[in-house]
């Protein structure tokens, strides 16, 4: 009989549609994956595939597990394409995911569910004496709130020599960050997350534990210190092949033991993980808009006629993607998603980033959020510094909302309006949305008057000259409160 994978095949040769191998391009983060390599093509995603394997990608692409995994948004998609490419045996096409987004620039949350997502994964594929190769976030992007793993040829036969391979790895770039995370560690477990090789290993983590994280996990933290000290004498004394030897003895008489022992070791690996609460505290931003006396510039009537304002530019210009640069908790991020905009928000506040994240989570908002700061974006970095793009490259949208914060760059980071307006550029394609706040406004004051530094250039006229000379039209709005106003900045067409 002959199988759907086979007979798109057959169909695929007779269009003769072949990729020209001088047009492909791989993708410089896929040089690990035995079964084939990653590449774009016309702004497609194609996995080429390696001859040895075909036959284990169409297993796959058969499998009713992953086919589940993939109708639930858990699996990226695929399938198989009309075309072929110089060099591989086969393709298979993926659904290309917007704005890419790294482990480093998640909220704790985001990076929890992301370790659920891998473990859920895997438990689903055992059952089928499948498995993940990896356990590795970079492996997996949000979807908007929705994290998918991207990686389809991490999906492989288990092996019974160990419960699961990955598991140092699993330790080093969720298990371990999340126990820094719980407890306030955030520069700490990024930095770490940044190291795409290593993580965070087990000497690093266990040398960085506080004694808070040590009272607030005494169990799990025991037991990890004991594995630590088991893997480092195994090490030591050159036992791992005896110690893979004895797990596969202790198996072999049936295979359904070591089937069981992976899926108990990672239902506990999985309630672990649920059992990590992330710090609950706010920050003062957190509380910016329900804070009517001493945080937000915004009387009710106010707040309510920009809200309107942002509503009827969203109308006007239809964008159908927006960086929201200083989120704050998303109010205007979710106004954005209310008219079909795909939204990446971002804030330098943990904490209100966190619970935009909560809120996307529970409306299904088509809403990134990310702790990311606009005046110092992830950079490019990785092999020749091509390996992973950056934020700027990944993050390019049609409008950009820069809502109360043109005086903090201005004043707080002293950063000229040249170099502010430069910044909101470099992510808009079309058109930035800035909210003016004017020296006389209480926040401004504020900042002005903590300064050490005059700052008689930060004027409406001064703005309005920068704008003039950067744009090819704009417009002020209408003040909706004493001193702040929007003014809408068209880029010129390329």
């Amino acid at each position: 009989m002959i199988t759907a994978f086979y007979l798109q095949a057959y169909q695929r040769l007779y269009t003769m549609a072949v990729i020209p191998r001088e047009e492909i391009h791989i993708d410089p983060s896929s040089y690990m994956d035995p079964s084939g390599r990653v590449f774009l093509w016309h702004e497609r995603v194609f996995r080429g595939i390696f001859s040895e394997h075909t036959e284990h990608v169409r297993r796959l692409m058969n499998n009713k597990i992953i086919q589940s995994l993939q109708q639930n948004g858990q699996l990226i998609d695929a399938w198989v394409p009309p075309e072929t490419a110089d060099g591989f045996e086969s393709l298979i096409e993926h659904r290309r995911i917007p704005n890419p987004n790294y482990c480093f620039e998640w909220t704790p949350s985001m990076l929890k569910d992301a370790a659920l997502l891998t473990l859920t994964i895997c438990l689903e594929l055992s059952d089928d004496h499948l498995t993940l190769q990896d356990a590795y976030p970079w492996n997996i992007f949000f979807d908007g709130s929705k994290p998918v793993l991207i990686d389809f040829g991490s999906c492989v036969p288990a092996r019974d020599d160990v419960l699961w391979a990955p598991y140092d790895q699993f330790c080093a770039f969720f298990l371990f960050p999340l126990y820094l995370y719980s407890v306030g560690l955030y520069d700490t477990a990024r930095k770490h997350l940044f190291d795409y090789v290593n993580g965070l290993s087990s000497d690093q983590f266990f040398r960085l534990a506080p004694w808070s994280l040590k009272l607030q996990h005494p169990v799990p933290y025991a037991k990890l210190a004991s594995n630590h000290r088991v893997a480092n004498a195994v090490r030591r004394w050159g036992l791992e092949e005896r110690a893979r030897a004895f797990i596969k003895t202790s198996y072999q008489q049936k295979q359904t033991q070591i089937e069981q022992g992976r899926k108990r070791f990672l239902r506990a690996l999985l309630k672990e993980v649920q059992s990590i609460r992330m710090p609950s505290e706010g920050s003062h931003w957190r509380a910016y808009y329900e804070d009517k006396k001493d945080m937000c510039s915004y009387g009710q009537g106010e707040f309510a006629q920009k809200e309107q304002i942002v509503r009827e530019v969203l109308h006007r210009y239809k964008p159908s993607s927006v960086f929201d640069a200083g989120c704050n908790t998303g109010v205007y991020s979710r106004l954005a998603a209310e008219v079909g905009a795909r939204v990446v928000a971002v804030d330098t506040d943990e904490s209100s980033v966190s619970r935009l994240y909560e809120d996307a989570v529970k409306s299904q908002a088509n809403i990134l959020p990310l702790v990311l700061d606009v005046m110092n974006p992830s950079p490019s970095f990785g092999w020749c510094a091509r390996q992973f793009p950056s934020a700027i490259a990944r993050f390019q949208t049609d409008m950009v909302f820069a809502f109360a914060l043109i005086h903090h760059l201005a004043i707080s980071q002293h950063q000229s309006f040249e170099r502010i307006l430069q910044t909101f550029d470099a992510f808009a394609t079309h058109t930035i949305l800035l909210e003016w706040v004017g020296p006389e406004d209480r926040m401004a004051k504020r900042l002005i008057q903590q300064s050490l530094y005059a700052y008689p250039w930060y004027t409406l006229d001064h703005l309005e000259q920068e704008i003039k000379r950067r744009y090819a039209s704009y417009e002020l709005l209408s003040p909706h409160t004493e001193d702040r106003r929007f003014i809408v900045c068209r880029k010129h067409p390329h």
